[in-house]
């Protein structure tokens, strides 16, 4: 379908009907009114909620369905090793009977398709979490809109035109963005306890060594990360000031 959108923007200018519509469940409208249906703007009024636990109760069990995905990406990635360790045994062993032959095929089988099903699993994480991603960043953009649409005159004076647009922009953004790398949290830990084991199974306490090495390589994460999230913040309040002299030209 994109090649027949190229091919149509290449003879005339696209109108809407020559792009293919999204789905309801992407759609601004659409997730604006659950949204707004779980978040109460004015916190006087009763059953509101913050925006985390809106959020949360219309896409919670969505996005813990799809940490399932990424569970049996690392599963499937970790089984790998296992067959590959196996197969390097029964190698040295010898394969000269018809069973021994047999078994290595199966491994090699195996190897091969916990390979597939770990970039399967691993694609449909990353897609279905772009997607939910569109339809969070679709829900809190149209409720903003809304919400700037029905200021009066002297209420959007309160507000700089910068502020808006970088609220409406990039500090939604920041919210998608953290949508992808939530699972993140408890996935990373998962991976480095179970490749620990595995080393501790293969090369026995000096696997120790290796847990000193990401320790260490941990404590640089951090202080770079820390470091670039200062510069991120200084880069946002200049952008924000910015805005506010372009907007008051």
């Amino acid at each position: 379908w994109v090649n027949d959108v190229i091919r149509i923007s290449q003879e005339q200018v696209l109108d809407e009907e020559n792009v293919p519509s999204l789905p309801q469940q992407c759609l601004a409208s659409y997730n604006r009114r659950l949204l707004e249906k779980e978040w109460s703007r004015d916190s006087s009024c009763e059953g509101g909620h913050s925006l985390t636990t809106s959020l949360w109760q219309i896409y919670g069990w969505r996005y813990a369905f799809i940490g399932v995905y990424l569970l049996l990406s690392t599963l499937a990635l970790f089984i790998g090793p296992v067959l590959l360790k196996q197969l390097v045994e029964q190698a040295e062993l010898g394969v000269d009977t018809i069973d021994e032959q047999t078994y290595v095929m199966q491994l090699v089988g195996f190897l091969f398709l916990s390979k597939i099903l770990a970039s399967f699993f691993s694609t449909q994480y990353s897609y279905q979490c772009g997607v939910l991603g569109v339809c969070v960043g679709a829900a809190i953009r149209g409720s903003l809109f809304g919400k700037i649409m029905l200021l009066s005159t002297e209420s959007r004076r309160k507000y700089a035109a910068g502020s808006i647009t970088n609220l409406y922009t990039t500090d939604i953004s920041r919210i998608t963005d953290f949508v992808l790398q939530l699972h993140r949290f408890w996935a990373l830990p998962l991976q480095i306890v179970v490749a620990m084991a595995l080393l501790y199974a293969c090369v026995g306490v000096a696997c120790f060594a290796g847990v000193l090495a990401i320790m260490s390589i941990l404590l640089l994460n951090h202080a770079i990360s820390t470091f670039i999230k200062k510069a991120t913040d200084k880069v946002q309040k200049c952008k924000d000031r910015r805005m506010e002299h372009v907007s008051s030209w």
